[in-house]
Parts: structure tokens; sequence; C-alpha cells
């Protein structure tokens, strides 16, 4: 039997000090502003970013302040770079405060440099705390090893891998349920039926 296997794209996000990935998100401190909190696995030199659905008043604040980055804002893109060549370290915190009117979506149009100019593939946390939540066609990998999954096609088996880390087993989720073979072998997961089963809609694929 030939399977016919639904395309999706994994988003690894981890947030333990053993993988950083290179993430912005937002936190509301509650009075107007909102922190740009940011992971980054090397130094920042630059960022740009737009800000869906409110108006930018101003930004200052945060690690860019700190390093002494030029930051300056229009009504929905911010931007910071340092003139002297100073970077943000590598590691978690706040990259800027903003001073937003309205509340924001989320953050698009991305552009976060290193040392070097090169682009770092920033992407924007959305906090995803279950499957659901995710646009379609897309994986994600929680914190704790649960593998989130949103597809509006059958899913008749899937192969990932896991970049940075080894893993020690994959079971469980509706894979498992729904009786799919599951392996891992170094940081390749792999998954599929020997009866024509078959995993669609949205929830917890595998954990890992």
């Amino acid at each position: 039997m030939r399977l016919k296997t639904a395309i999706i794209t994994l988003i690894t996000i981890f947030t333990s000090s053993v993988l950083l990935a290179n993430t912005l998100s937002l936190e509301d401190n509650g009075d107007g502003t909102w922190n740009v909190n940011y992971s980054s696995d090397d130094e920042i030199s630059g960022f740009q970013f737009i800000v869906d659905g409110a108006t930018i008043n101003s930004v200052s604040g945060g690690a860019a302040a700190a390093a002494g980055f030029m930051v300056s804002n229009s009504s929905n893109v911010a931007l910071g770079f340092s003139l002297t060549g100073a970077t943000i370290p590598p590691g978690v915190g706040i990259l800027v405060v903003l001073d937003i009117e309205g509340i924001p979506e989320s953050l698009s149009g991305i552009v976060v440099s290193d040392s070097n100019g090169n682009d770092m593939g920033f992407i924007y946390d959305y906090n995803i705390t279950d499957g659901c939540d995710l646009p379609d066609f897309n994986l994600y990998l929680s914190d704790d090893g649960s593998v989130f999954y949103n597809t509006s096609s059958l899913i008749a088996g899937f192969q990932f891998e896991v970049d940075g880390t080894t893993i020690a087993g994959a079971s469980g989720g509706t894979a498992g349920a729904a009786g799919f073979m599951i392996s891992a072998n170094g940081n390749i997961v792999l998954g599929f039926s020997l009866t024509g089963a078959t995993v669609d809609g949205c929830g917890t694929l595998v954990e890992l």
C-alpha cells in the first residue's frame, strides 16, 4: 500500500537552557506597555519587526537600550541597530519595551541580524498551548516534549527531525491512539500505519 503523506512544516521552539531558539514574543505589562521578549542563540546586531493590530507610540528600554542601540518606530514598525558595532549577547531577556495603543495580535516581518549582518531566522512565538492554536499544516514542539499538530488533510505517515538534541523515545499522542508504528533514532522521529489508519484535525501527534 502506498502511503499518502501530508506534508507538514516542523516548528521547533525550545525555551530551556539546552537549546535557544531564535524567537520574539510579546508580554503585556498591564499599563499600556508591552515587553518584546527575545530568545537568541547568537549575538544580535540589529532588528526590525511589525506590530500587528496595534499602533506603536514609542520604543525604549530593554537589552537594546543597554547595548546603546539606536531605536526608532513608525506607527507599526520598530527598528533598532548600533552605530558602534555593539551587540546584544545571546540568551533570553527583554529586547525593547513598546508603548502601544490597542492590543497587539502578533509580530510579523521580523528581521534580526547577527554581527555579520546575516538574518538569524527569528520567528514569532505564539505561546502555543494546544495544537488547535497552530496554523494549518504545522507542527510545534513544546518545551515538555509534546508535538502539537494541526492539519486539514489526513496524515497517514510522518517524519521529522528535532534540531540540537537526541530523542530518547517517542510514543503516545493521537498517532499512538491510531495504532501508528512510532520510532525515534538520534534526532529523527518516524510514524506510519500498517493498517491504513490516519490522523487528522488538531491535538498532540506524539510525545517525545
